[in-house]
């Protein structure tokens, strides 16, 4: 399970997650929440990043069935990415 709260005026996302494990011997759940916060950057900054780092053939969707990302309006992305190979 996860929460995330985006602060587009601070360009960072707040995320929250959330785990419950069961152990075997055991009838309850243990709960453990992580926190963090994460900077937001733009595909333009993640495309430059993934180049940097030998990566290619970048593609961004905004779901699996490889709909075209709508930066305005997607609520999820997806990159797929080819690395270069080493010589």
């Amino acid at each position: 399970m996860k929460r995330f709260e985006p602060d587009l005026e601070q360009n960072i996302l707040k995320v929250e997650f959330i785990s419950f494990i069961k152990k075997l011997e055991d009838k309850n759940y243990e709960h453990q929440v992580k926190s963090s916060v994460w900077q937001l950057i733009s595909t333009k900054d993640l495309e430059k990043i993934l180049q940097k780092n030998e990566f290619s053939d970048i593609i961004f969707w905004e779901h699996y069935s490889k709909a075209p990302l709508q930066p305005k309006t997607s609520d999820s992305l997806l990159c797929v990415a080819k690395k270069k190979e080493m010589k």
